[in-house]
């Protein structure tokens, strides 16, 4: 697996000898805005890193917390601020869209097969440079994308609005679309000889949308989105309404430009549900509560109850295809209950976090009425999650490397650890090596998946066969798929 990386950072000669993806600086406003003046050339003058992603959906694992306050936008999470930056790319390419989880708590590491989006004060372990914004870690294994890390630069004065680049804090949505622009496979222009107004420029500007070059480099990897492409503006425009005006613009067009915003009309954009009673927030009334849900454009869901965070102790729902479930076993303590709601969009399971308080009994009881027939007859959780097996690439030369997928069928309520045996006429630590503990894996909890890496040693000439294959245990089932194998040569 090979890495590659991309930056967003104030001197364009820190880029000389590098094999990053790209430097995305923070420079003076002068220079910012003489960067943001370039005319439009060959709407073809983008560029491209080179590996790209297979087609598919990307989960992306938001975990920038809170700002704990309200930025220039309304929001006060930083994962909502940058969220659009994903549905700008998704709305306008074909045969890959990002998939996201919010307010993601998985580990942030480098080479783990997961993609995160979390602030840093450490490019894992090696210094930003004082004028970097963002960089963009991703592996590859030959031409393709395997994973991609976007780091926020812990020092840098972020916050969240549109227009014009403000004096003394960066728009964090915009270097969010730039640095997932990396992720995608695309590289900067104004690196290769070309001068485009462009979001994908290495120096940040007042561009926050993307322009026709950032969408045709985009739609030259994965394909145009089948709806019409949205219009990109030759100039930035003014901060997005929740009700979208045309704006018309200095260059004449066929029709008025409508500016694109998070909630302004629908999209092909994936939706996923979100809870609408009891209202997020709210008190329980009693022990019990039945939770309702919007479709949103989700083939099956999960519902997760417990007394912390991704907790599962209160409730599991297992897969389900119902918009609501009834919970009977709520404590009446007055604690905090932890919810999350999984929707399951296009094979990428995307997850809506909220918090309720319990009701508190009364210290001398009162007569209450009998509880009536719930849908649920039973608060107990459903079954465990069914796990599989899969290897990509099954095969492979000497010095290469694989990766054994283990998957769970529906987003782990707490940490599953799954047992495994390798078999095979290859043989472990001689001809090949695995990463992790060796005999089990951990899925974390939220997660629908982990990743164990095999690395090819030494095989003969007649090649070696590396199987695994999981083994029964507590806390999940095993339907088939329980093996996959790697064929090594050299």
């Amino acid at each position: 697996m090979t890495p590659g990386e991309a930056v967003l950072a104030a001197r364009p000669s820190i880029l000389a000898g590098t094999r990053m993806s790209g430097l995305f600086a923070a420079i003076a406003a002068g220079l910012a805005i003489v960067a943001g003046t370039f005319a439009l050339r060959d709407a073809s003058a983008y560029s491209l890193e080179g590996p790209k992603w297979s087609n598919g959906n990307p989960v992306m694992q938001l975990e920038l917390g809170s700002p704990g306050r309200t930025l220039l936008d309304g929001n006060t999470s930083w994962n909502t601020a940058v969220a659009p930056a994903l549905d700008m790319w998704n709305q306008v390419l074909d045969g890959m869209q990002f998939g996201r989880v919010m307010n993601s708590t998985a580990a942030v590491a480098s080479g783990d097969g997961v993609n995160s989006m979390a602030f840093s004060s450490t490019v894992f372990g090696s210094s930003f440079g004082s004028n970097t914004l963002a960089v963009t870690t991703y592996y590859y294994r030959s031409s393709t994308m395997v994973e991609a890390d976007i780091l926020f630069n812990r020092a840098q004065p972020y916050d969240s609005y549109r227009g014009p680049l403000r004096s003394g804090s960066y728009d964090i949505q915009r270097v969010a679309l730039h640095e997932l622009g990396h992720a995608l496979g695309l590289a900067h222009p104004d690196q290769a000889g070309q001068h485009v107004h462009a979001v994908m420029n290495s120096i940040i500007s007042d561009r926050y949308q993307l322009s026709a070059d950032d969408i045709s480099g985009g739609q030259s990897l994965y394909g145009a989105a089948a709806s019409p492409t949205p219009t990109p503006t030759a100039t930035p425009t003014a901060t997005p309404t929740p009700t979208p005006t045309p704006t018309p613009t200095a260059t004449p067009t066929a029709t008025p430009i409508t500016k694109a915003t998070p909630t302004a009309t629908p999209t092909p954009t994936p939706a996923p549900a979100v809870m609408l009673s009891p209202v997020p927030g709210s008190t329980f009334n009693s022990s019990s509560a039945t939770f309702s849900w919007s479709a949103g454009s989700a083939a099956s869901y999960a519902l997760i109850v417990g007394s912390s965070l991704n907790g599962a102790d209160i409730y599991y729902s297992g897969a389900i295809t119902a918009h609501a479930a009834t919970v009977n076993t709520i404590p009446t303590d007055g604690r905090t209950v932890y919810v999350s709601l999984y929707s399951n969009v296009n094979n990428s399971w995307l997850a809506n976090k909220y918090t309720y308080r319990a009701f508190t009994t009364s210290a001398t009881p009162t007569p209450t009425p009998t509880p009536t027939a719930t849908p649920s007859p039973t608060a107990t959780p459903s079954s465990s999650p069914a796990v599989t097996v899969s290897a990509a690439p099954t095969s492979i030369r000497s010095g290469g490397s694989a990766i054994f997928t283990i998957s769970a069928s529906v987003p782990a309520a707490g940490p599953i650890t799954v047992a495994y045996n390798m078999g095979g006429s290859a043989i472990l630590n001689r001809n090949y090596s695995l990463n992790g503990t060796p005999g089990q894996i951990t899925i974390p909890a939220g997660a629908n998946s982990a990743k164990v890496t095999l690395t090819v040693l030494s095989v003969g000439s007649l090649g070696k066969t590396a199987t695994m294959t999981l083994q029964s245990g507590s806390g999940y089932t095993l339907p088939a798929p329980t093996s996959a194998s790697v064929f090594m040569k050299k």
